[in-house]
């Protein structure tokens, strides 16, 4: 019987110092004392965002000034969605001096060549062109 009391109290206290552990790396995540999505600069020099409307509004001076590279930009998605934000996240991206780059959300709605196609017409034009078509 003791053997066995004895056993309870080891497994508590593991328990304890367990949670006690938990407590404490919550603590600095929370914090962010401990970045659990910042790989290292040697490994990863180039970074950057993936935006779209679900971010909301974007202060692009402040983006651009801080350790990221470029952005990627939500324009499309399907044959007939066009990203609400796309058009003003894609002119404050260019203008906080990023790298800018645009994506397609693929879905089964329609062909992969309806899709390429609504995506192209929504594209910005090339630098010195102002015929955009999808506003």
């Amino acid at each position: 019987m003791k053997r066995r009391y004895k056993r309870l109290r080891i497994l508590a206290a593991l328990v304890v110092m367990a949670a006690f552990a938990a407590g404490i790396m919550a603590y600095l995540i929370w914090n962010g004392r401990i970045l659990l999505n910042n790989p290292s600069r040697t490994r990863c020099p180039v970074r950057g965002v993936d935006v779209s409307h679900y971010q909301g509004e974007i202060d692009w001076a402040v983006l651009g000034q801080q350790d990221i590279d470029f952005a990627y930009i939500k324009a499309t998605e399907g044959s007939s969605h066009v990203d609400e934000k796309f058009s003003q996240n894609w002119s404050g991206a260019a203008l906080s001096g990023l790298a800018v780059g645009a994506y397609h959300f693929f879905s089964f709605d329609s062909s992969g060549d309806d899709q390429l196609a609504h995506f192209i017409e929504c594209l910005p034009p090339p630098q010195g062109r102002d015929d955009y078509a999808c506003r």
